[in-house]
């Protein structure tokens, strides 16, 4: 779940060691990254196996680290996260070897997770799909899921 990734993230940077409610400490992480200009990315591992993808984020949570202790801004680190993400859902895009992404789940009820991400995906020829209906939370990943299933059963 990448809500608790935000969770984890806002811990270490010290904006959110205690939440009040849920999404609270994506909410500090996707405020602090509007303040930042920085389009740098941390490193991720993308590994595939024979039925399964697996995203590594330790890489990108040592990095973050170790410009936390080398005194980065935390806008900039904020900002960094956002980017990674974007950049792995781009990295998946290009794994499946799909060029329709839909974008879903409440981690894209972020304003700049969502306008990074489909930035990117546009600029490198995909075609991402966001909610304009239902909304991106569980409610509208259950709606992905019969629109897959769906798919499938007129191949």
């Amino acid at each position: 779940s990448v809500g608790r990734l935000f969770d984890a993230a806002a811990a270490l940077l010290g904006l959110a060691p205690r939440i009040q409610f849920e999404g609270q400490a994506a909410m500090q992480l996707e405020f602090r990254a509007q303040q930042s200009n920085s389009t740098a990315v941390y490193p991720f591992r993308l590994e595939r196996g024979e039925n399964l993808t697996l995203l590594d984020w330790e890489p990108m949570i040592s990095a973050m680290l170790a410009d936390l202790l080398n005194g980065t801004d935390i806008a900039d680190i904020a900002a960094m996260l956002h980017n990674t993400l974007a950049d792995t859902a781009l990295a998946v895009a290009r794994q499946a070897g799909e060029r329709h992404i839909f974008l879903s789940g409440g981690v894209f009820q972020n304003k700049v997770l969502t306008e990074r991400s489909i930035a990117l995906l546009r600029d490198q020829g995909y075609q991402p799909h966001i909610h304009h209906m239902i909304p991106p939370n569980d409610g509208g990943i259950a709606a992905g899921q019969i629109y897959y299933a769906q798919q499938l059963s007129c191949v």
